[in-house]
């Protein structure tokens, strides 16, 4: 059963590190079929012997999808790929018996024939091996949908939308809790948004608030009532205040970031969509930052190979690089126009220009990137 941490995926940074894509003809059942060293969960769940012809099925629909769309039914196999063996999002919770598995990704709009990103989700409910009057059962797929929905990432609507989705679904699909000292950084949400006017919040605000921090690897601490002196911890990197008139004075961390909510009248969703917003505006910036600390200029005839180490919103990162290539050689790097990684490498080298950029022709197998100066 695929329960591991290394299966399992829920964080905010891997959901929203949107994939690049190529419209490539790829045979996704026989590859799905007989890739065994596949972790995603659904295929962790399966065995070779298992019934794998729901995957056609799955193509069908992502083609009519896609064409509904107004996007070429030709990608409907790439992306089936990137769902089903690299999902950026993999939730799995025994029920019954049964183990229920959600897989999620977002694949990253291009200049060319993707205008907007694509959220692709798969639910699947997996029935175990069994064993009964000597005779074997595989494991099998008792039911699976996916759904295919277009979304302009450049919204903060949408961006919020997506992390919404996340919070509900870790709480449909919940994770054994993880210690408070594998999280040692900190989010303090200060006062209670239904006092303070904020319309719609649930009942159930507490954890959402605690949920929402979680997913950016962080321990929420909720601050409220008379108990409450203003004195927010150290370790505190961020703090969000529901209501800049509530008359706390805070004593926090020269370091730690302030979040001033004026909540009154407000939407209770539209405090998520901020406070999100702004915990991703800091991981761009901290990117951002980085990035132009190790840029230079590239020699003339200079090639230098690089590994994706993670991505923000706009752009990928990669490691320091290397004159070696992959394996499959110099001659497999062929042109490459991926908008994100091409983003990247800009900010990397001061005098990069796209038609420098290269990718191995093996992708998605090989994920190696170049810049052929």
């Amino acid at each position: 059963m695929a329960k591991t941490a290394r299966q399992l995926q829920r964080s905010a940074s891997s959901y929203l590190d949107t994939r690049e894509v190529c419209e490539t003809a790829i045979d996704v059942l026989a590859e799905y079929k007989s890739d065994n060293r596949c972790t995603a969960p659904i295929r962790f769940a399966l065995e070779a012997s298992s019934n794998f012809e729901f995957v056609t099925e799955m193509i069908t629909t992502v083609e009519i999808e896609l064409e509904g769309s107004g996007l070429s039914r030709g990608l409907a196999s790439t992306t089936l790929r990137e769902v089903l063996t690299r999902p950026s999002l993999a939730m799995s919770l025994a029920d019954a018996g049964l183990e229920r598995i959600r897989q999620s990704v977002v694949i990253a709009r291009n200049d060319v024939d993707i205008p907007l990103e694509i959220r692709l989700t798969v639910d699947a409910v997996i029935k175990p091996r069994t064993q009964a009057l000597n005779q074997r059962v595989p494991p099998e797929v008792v039911s699976i949908e996916i759904a295919v929905e277009l979304l302009d990432l450049e919204s903060s609507k949408d961006e919020g939308r997506l992390l919404r989705d996340l919070i509900a679904w870790s709480r449909e699909f919940p994770a054994p809790a993880k210690a408070q000292r594998a999280r040692p950084r900190r989010m303090a949400f200060i006062g209670d948004p239904r006092r303070f006017g904020v319309e719609g919040a649930p009942d159930t605000w507490r954890q959402t608030l605690t949920t929402l921090a979680e997913t950016f690897d962080l321990t929420a601490d909720l601050k409220d009532g008379p108990g409450f002196d203003g004195k927010i911890s150290s370790s505190a990197l961020w703090v969000v205040l529901f209501d800049p008139y509530s008359g706390k004075t805070l004593d926090m961390a020269k370091n730690a970031q302030l979040i001033t909510l004026y909540g009154r009248g407000r939407d209770f969703n539209s405090i998520i969509d901020e406070v999100t917003h702004h915990l991703l505006n800091s991981e761009s910036e901290k990117s951002e930052a980085e990035t132009a600390a190790v840029a230079r200029d590239l020699d003339d005839g200079e090639r230098v190979y690089h590994r994706k180490i993670g991505s923000s919103r706009n752009f990928d990162r990669f490691n320091e690089g290397s004159e070696k290539p992959c394996s499959h050689g110099e001659a497999s790097f062929v042109p490459w126009s991926g908008p994100k990684a091409t983003k990247g490498l800009a900010r990397r080298y001061k005098n990069f220009h796209p038609s420098m950029h290269r990718h191995c022709k093996r992708f998605p197998d090989c994920g190696m990137y170049a810049v052929f100066a």
